[in-house]
């Protein structure tokens, strides 16, 4: 790793479990925060065992392409987690990434989702968990209608 680079990486217990009511909040703060060179293992040790037993990874092509992806994936199942990646995240994700990464995950059927990568595959995470954890929320046209409402092109 070159001295310029820095990893950053949070986890919550709560924060990609199922909701258990509409009313619960969609945004949690993270309860640890890893910052410093080398703490992706640390964070991600931090997420198994915070119960994480299966996992989808959103990223994109790019992030799917370098040694950065089979990091987290050799530390997830290092750690017992199964997990799948789902890298078909582009710029500015619309709703047609959402419902492919939506349709992913009722296959995988995840506990945890984790976004690697930059503002693309966050967004695109914190929305596929919205979809996948609230299925009555519906997705009309270009916008997920229930307790948000979003334009196509997010953040």
């Amino acid at each position: 790793m070159a001295p310029s680079e820095c990893e950053i990486i949070y986890h919550s217990r709560d924060i990609l479990r199922r909701l258990t009511t509409s009313a619960a909040p969609l945004s949690k703060l993270p309860s640890q925060l890893y910052y410093n060179r080398g703490c992706l293992e640390e964070g991600l040790r931090g997420v198994a065992a915070g119960g994480a037993k299966k996992a989808v990874v959103v990223t994109d092509v790019g992030i799917a392409s370098t040694p950065i992806l089979q990091r987290v994936l050799s530390c997830l199942r290092g750690e017992g987690v199964e997990v799948e990646v789902f890298h078909d995240v582009h710029p500015d994700p619309d709703m047609e990434c959402i419902r492919n990464g939506v349709e992913f995950c009722n296959t995988v059927k995840p506990d945890t989702i984790i976004a690697l990568g930059g503002g693309s595959p966050i967004d695109a995470a914190k929305f596929i968990r919205v979809q996948y954890e609230h299925p009555e929320m519906s997705l009309e046209g270009d916008r997920l209608i229930g307790c948000l409402a979003v334009k196509s092109k997010m953040l």
